[in-house]
């Protein structure tokens, strides 16, 4: 009896071990084939529009395409893109195409933003007074920038866009005032376009009013 037993145990050990592996390679298959296959985490996400318009912007810009460029930046801004920066590249795109109306505008917009926007203001008042003629609001950006900036080693810069203003009014004291000024903080370039131009200027302006002054004596 205790022999028939053994028999018996020894065959179902030899049947565990010996049991055909590709009938347990199936088995441990469809295991894990039944469990949840994970989803692949992409890569590259898209980018929201907005960002999507201003990198097309850059891109157009950096080829020349300034029309284009803009186009997008317009895109990127009506998609959230909101900031004043967006604001100030179309400023200097219309400034490139010349388009001074459309670059005053969007300047404007910068201002409403920040009101204190240094390069806002310095942009805004040489459009005015160099491109479209509006000298007087020109001037009031002038001085606000040169007032502004402060002292940073270059209110003489401010100082010339501020005598073209008084210029432009027929003012020509005050012109010739800041013009002087101009050339005092430039000295160190007497060669440059911008100081021969200045004193020309200067030049003109006091032949002006001597010929006037002299008028005014014979009569």
């Amino acid at each position: 009896m205790w022999k028939t037993t053994l028999v018996i145990i020894f065959f179902s050990v030899f049947y565990s071990a010996c049991e055909n592996p590709f009938l347990r390679q199936n088995r441990d298959v469809s295991v894990v084939e039944v469990s949840p296959t994970k989803t692949p985490k992409r890569e590259n996400p898209d980018k929201p529009l907005a960002e999507v318009h201003f990198y097309r912007g850059l891109k157009f810009k950096a080829a020349g395409e300034y029309e284009r460029a803009i186009e997008e930046f317009k895109k990127s801004i009506e998609a959230g893109n909101d900031d004043k920066e967006m604001y100030r590249r179309l400023a200097e795109l219309y400034l490139a195409l010349k388009k001074y109306e459309e670059a005053e505008n969007y300047l404007r917009i910068i201002l409403e933003k920040d009101s204190k926007d240094l390069m806002a203001h310095w942009a805004l008042a040489k459009i005015l007074v160099e491109n479209l003629g509006k000298y007087d609001e020109g001037l009031k950006e002038a001085l606000l920038s040169k007032e502004l900036y402060g002292k940073d080693g270059s209110s003489y810069v401010r100082d010339r866009l501020i005598g073209k203003a008084y210029d432009g009014l027929g003012d020509y004291d005050n012109a010739i005032k800041h013009y002087k000024l101009f050339l005092k903080g430039a000295s160190y370039a007497p060669d440059s376009d911008d100081y021969k131009e200045t004193k020309k200027r200067i030049s003109e302006i006091e032949n002006k009013k001597a010929i006037l002054n002299d008028t005014v004596k014979f009569k």
